[in-house]
């Protein structure tokens, strides 16, 4: 037994009847004649070389023949409704544009590879980058004027977001070698960088203000420590926090992603941090839970975590 169909007008009969009971009153739900209803049934029951319905004088009913029809058809309407849907949407995105922001980055750097990727597995699709501070990434997403973000974990902060973690990286002291700190650092197995007790810093700090990410972070520690904040300086980014920096008026914390920021990283010792375990930041991909990733977007998504893991790309 083989059906033949153009199209799915033979399942669409057949279930409007099984669920009318009726051919007559499937007919007026089809919106065409009685007669020309009941010879397609016919026609298609001779085709398949099996009743699917039973007539009697009370109405029809399926045959058991009817009941497995239905319920593949079912299923298979069903399917080219998914199928349909799903190319619908790869025809309406396969322009489309993935604006995406991240916090102070190295990411800029590698746009245009990023892109070409994208571009080539998806035709007409384009992902713009914009550079923006930590701050502005849950307005940005909520106002949908960019689509994705790389920067660090806010799902603490709001519960609306959904925060795909990729890397964890050092939280720094960055000290000036003028002020002479390595000494009194320590070696910890395991660790990249040497670790320091920010106790037993001077109250030389440039902290970055309360509108940084990174003061959250930089509270927290101080806190651990027990020790009150004391600030030489406050400022309201982390490049201008390393701006200082270099110029050896003090020394501040960042992450370790921030270091291709730094000209003259020789002039500079770098300290882990942390009073109980060592400090570390995370980077991930931020988008908003009621959104629906479109096919573009998760490959977008899934580029970017190989270059971030790569470390080709720094956040």
């Amino acid at each position: 037994m083989r059906i033949k169909m153009d199209d799915l007008k033979s399942f669409t009969y057949v279930l409007a009847v099984a669920e009318c009971k009726s051919i007559s009153k499937a007919a007026e739900l089809l919106y065409i004649s009685q007669p020309s209803l009941s010879r397609f049934i016919s026609s298609l029951e001779q085709e398949l070389g099996i009743l699917l319905f039973e007539r009697k004088s009370n109405g029809i009913s399926l045959t058991e023949a009817g009941e497995i029809y239905v319920e593949y058809g079912k299923e298979i309407k069903r399917l080219n409704s998914t199928m349909e849907h799903e190319l619908k949407e790869l025809q309406l995105s396969e322009e489309q544009e993935i604006h995406i922001c991240m916090s102070l980055s190295a990411s800029l750097l590698l746009v245009m590879e990023v892109q070409e990727k994208i571009s080539k597995k998806y035709i007409g699709c384009k992902a713009t980058f914009s550079n923006v501070m930590a701050k502005e990434i849950l307005p940005g997403l909520k106002n949908r004027t960019y689509d994705l973000a790389i920067g660090p974990d806010l799902s603490e902060k709001d519960s609306s977001i959904v925060f795909d973690l990729i890397v964890e990286d050092y939280m720094l002291l960055a000290v000036p070698k003028k002020y002479m700190m390595l000494q009194k650092a320590e070696k910890r197995e395991g660790e990249k960088y040497p670790w320091m007790d920010i106790s037993m810093m001077p109250n030389e700090f440039i902290i970055q203000d309360n509108s940084c990410y990174v003061r959250q972070e930089i509270d927290q520690i101080f806190e651990e420590y027990g020790k009150e904040l004391k600030p030489k300086m406050i400022v309201n980014s982390s490049m201008l926090a390393m701006q200082t920096l270099e110029r050896g008026m003090g020394f501040c914390f960042i992450s370790e992603v921030f270091l291709p920021y730094i000209t003259n990283t020789k002039d500079i010792d770098f300290f882990c941090i942390g009073k109980n375990k060592v400090k570390k930041t995370k980077t991930g991909i931020i988008y908003l839970k009621n959104k629906i990733l479109s096919r573009q977007e998760k490959y977008c998504i899934s580029v970017l975590k190989e270059k971030i893991i790569n470390g080709e790309i720094g956040a």
